[in-house]
């Protein structure tokens, strides 16, 4: 019971924080770079995703707890409790350095790393061992890291003519 209250408090923390970062993207005036897009755009979008995620995640937790009501658990510190903590910084940390090495190293590259990191982050630490890590996984993560950076790249720069930081040719 008590760990599904903590995390209704973390959903409502999250949607107040997506909230307050909604109303503040009604603030970001127009731009004189060009695009087909607004400036306010993709901060309102991802805002609102953001909130819908977040209500429909905190909604079936609300419906899990009263459907299964838990009774008395351990209040003990296990494995299976530090993970998600651990998950959270390691991706939080990894997104703080995605922003310092943006501008330095451009857009594919970092974005590439940034999803090679952050999927593989999240599957070492995944509770279940179900699949080992091994060298044709981690080359298949490598290449969808790749070719999903690639990808959001060109829909970017020639869907929506957003200049995005680049390094060397055509943006690698």
């Amino acid at each position: 019971m008590k760990r599904s209250i903590t995390e209704a408090v973390v959903h409502l923390v999250l949607i107040g924080l997506a909230g307050y970062f909604l109303m503040e993207s009604f603030s970001i005036r127009g731009s004189a770079a060009g695009g087909s897009l607004p400036p306010a755009f993709f901060p309102k979008a991802i805002c609102t995703l953001l909130l819908v995620l977040l209500s429909v995640s905190l909604l079936k937790l609300i419906y899990a707890t009263a459907k299964h009501n838990e009774g008395c658990q351990e209040a003990s510190f296990s494995r299976g409790s530090v993970i998600p903590v651990v998950s959270w910084l390691v991706v939080f940390l990894l997104l703080v350095l995605y922003a310092v090495v943006l501008e330095p190293l451009g857009y594919v590259v970092s974005t590439a790393l940034l999803v090679f990191s952050v999927v593989g982050t999240l599957v070492m630490l995944s509770p279940g061992d179900e699949s080992g890590i091994s060298a044709k996984g981690i080359a298949k993560l490598g290449a969808f890291s790749m070719i999903v950076s690639l990808l959001i790249f060109f829909l970017f720069s020639q869907g929506f003519g957003i200049i995005l930081p680049t390094l060397g040719v055509m943006g690698v």
